[in-house]
């Protein structure tokens, strides 16, 4: 008879007891366990950022290492491309590397700088459709397709990059002339784009008003060329287009004798 009494308070204890279990497995184990995935998320994608951070300072490190070369490559491009017009180094240049040749500078002539306009590139035109069926256009053939080849498109100057132009005659022998003409184009610093060149022979002569004994059969030529600024992108540290040269001759045509 206890037994039978005894039987249903045991049944709910037993029944309490898998509801408490189940609730702590709700309320305290199954969070917990979802708080340890999360953590253990958290340091897989910490230790990813760390990698990548440990490969970016190794990156810079070794551009750090190279620093010094970067400096001196960027200083002989400066040299080539300064940020101002620097004529007076362009005439040093230009006079050091006649006298190397044995040539004699007669004149030399800068002109007025300018901008270079960027040159946008060219979309490709599209064909307008042509009817494969003349009875769909009305019975007629088939139309003419607009448009042509697209033009041609290359690179073009950067913004703000500038062009003087000049003029450069010099005499001499034919070897020692074309030894300059060559040098000019390749064995001096500054960027120099050689535009026209316009050859007489010379006659037999004396030397006369700063001008060299010539040979029958000299050279004398008159170089066009352009050299090339651009300036930096702090307008207050380039000088403008037409500013002034330490020597007085820029932002304007002027003529140098030797």
């Amino acid at each position: 008879m206890d037994r039978r009494r005894s039987a249903p308070w045991i049944g709910g204890t037993a029944a309490a007891a898998l509801a408490l279990g189940a609730g702590g497995w709700f309320l305290v184990v199954g969070p917990a366990r979802d708080d340890t995935a999360s953590t253990e998320q958290q340091v897989t994608s910490t230790r990813e950022q760390n990698d990548l951070l440990t490969l970016q300072i190794a990156s810079l490190e070794a551009a750090s290492a190279n620093l010094d070369q970067y400096k001196t490559e960027l200083a002989a491009l400066q040299e080539q491309l300064p940020t101002d017009i620097r004529l007076s180094a362009l005439m040093r240049e230009l006079d050091t590397l006649a006298s190397t040749h044995g040539v004699t500078v007669l004149d030399l002539t800068f002109l007025t700088p300018t901008e270079l306009v960027p040159v946008p590139p060219v979309p490709e035109a599209v064909p307008a459709a042509v009817p494969t069926d003349p009875a769909a256009a009305g019975g007629e053939g088939p139309a003419p397709a607009e448009g042509g080849a697209a033009a041609p498109s290359g690179p073009s100057a950067p913004a703000g990059m500038v062009g003087m132009d000049l003029t450069l005659t010099v005499v001499g022998t034919p070897d020692a002339v074309n030894a300059f003409i060559d040098g000019a184009q390749q064995g001096v610093q500054r960027l120099l784009l050689v535009t026209g060149v316009n050859l007489v022979t010379t006659q037999e002569e004396g030397a006369s008003g700063g001008r060299p004994a010539t040979a029958l059969g000299d050279y004398q030529v008159q170089l066009s060329a352009t050299a090339y600024v651009l300036p930096a992108d702090d307008p207050a540290g380039a000088a403008p287009a037409g500013g002034a040269d330490p020597a007085g001759a820029a932002g304007e045509p002027g003529a140098v004798d030797s």
